[in-house]
């Protein structure tokens, strides 16, 4: 079973309180992180990950606030595999179209 979470996020970091830990991270010790229309995933060290559900923030405004605080302090986000996979299938038809247009004229 898993702990409930509560997460705190100003422009040094975030700290985070559980029924049996708590803890604070700087922001220059996430290395990475994704944001989801669902989920902020932040990946924190060499093997932490903290999931947190934008649901679980009270409003839009602290929603974007947080959003804010990661892209200005975080290196850039992970590219998600859906998203990467896209691209290259937009470049390889894009390379058809080409070889096909210079095989048609040559």
């Amino acid at each position: 079973m898993t702990e409930q979470r509560q997460y705190e996020f100003d422009e040094s970091g975030f700290r985070y309180r559980t029924p049996s830990a708590q803890g604070q991270v700087a922001w220059k010790d996430v290395r990475r992180f994704t944001i989801g229309r669902r989920m902020i995933v932040l990946y924190v060290g060499q093997k932490g990950v903290s999931l947190i559900p934008a649901r679980s923030l009270s409003s839009k405004e602290d929603l974007a606030q947080v959003k804010s605080w990661i892209l200005q302090q975080v290196s850039p986000p992970i590219v998600r595999r859906a998203a990467r996979n896209r691209m290259l299938l937009y470049v390889g038809i894009a390379a058809a179209i080409i070889v096909a247009v210079a095989l048609a004229f040559a």
